[in-house]
């Protein structure tokens, strides 16, 4: 019986290996694929520089399920692009972006001489983003892209609510609280309808934003997290 059961379990297994091998061959298929499709059809070879807008929504990952967030920050988008095609079917586009990322995130205290009781506080960073992206063209008028970004804190604009009025006159929070450099993934699609450019991207923090205990306690380790959306005029 126990044979059978490590039997079955290993089949299972060598089955899950099986379709994921499918997805990932027909994947790298219907790339390769579409480079030779697109080969003498695909975009321009010429550089574009544009500008582009949009919104952001954002919110902050945590280490620390205490902490919870239900607030979804919008606030609007916009920056310059360059698309430098390498060939017809790969260009590197770096980007130099205006955003707003954070959140709303509410917070029980009760600590040492603090009566217990509930707080928020309000987030808002201002940073100026530099993501370098790579762009595979699968069709003239389609793209996926993905690359690094790195963001730099202008400004942060806070407001703490608290029910225990000796927390809340303590300390408000500033610029100086949070890290000035932040870091992480992006990635996202877009679509070519030249001159315009249609997209949609979301980004994946990877440092915690806080830079002082108290921000660390009200804002657990919290990371940014945010999606993109965006419309783009090329020249």
């Amino acid at each position: 019986m126990e044979n059978q059961i490590k039997f079955i379990r290993t089949a299972e297994i060598v089955k899950k290996a099986g379709i994921i091998w499918f997805i990932l061959f027909a994947c790298a298929f219907q790339i390769v694929k579409a480079q030779g499709n697109y080969e003498n059809t695909g975009p321009d070879l010429d550089p574009i520089i544009g500008i582009k807008a949009g919104a952001s929504f954002s919110n902050f990952m945590y280490s620390d399920d205490q902490v919870t967030d239900k607030h979804l920050l919008t606030m609007p988008f916009g920056g310059i692009f360059i698309k430098a095609p390498i060939t017809r079917f790969f260009a590197i586009s770096p980007e130099l972006n205006y955003v707003v990322r954070g959140s709303k995130v509410d917070y029980t205290f009760g600590a040492g001489i603090l009566t217990p009781g509930n707080g928020s506080v309000s987030f808002k960073l201002h940073y100026l983003e530099l993501p370098i992206l790579a762009v595979i063209n699968l069709s003239p008028y389609f793209n996926i892209h993905a690359g690094p970004y790195v963001a730099y804190l202008l400004r942060a604009n806070l407001s703490n609510q608290s029910q225990n009025t000796s927390f809340n006159s303590y300390r408000d929070l500033n610029t100086s609280d949070f890290q000035k450099f932040d870091y992480g993934l992006a990635g996202g699609i877009g679509f070519d309808l030249k001159p315009l450019t249609i997209g949609a991207r979301y980004n994946y923090g990877l440092r915690s934003i806080n830079n002082s205990t108290i921000s660390n306690v009200i804002a657990n380790n919290a990371k940014n997290s945010t999606f993109t959306v965006y419309v783009g005029l090329g020249f």
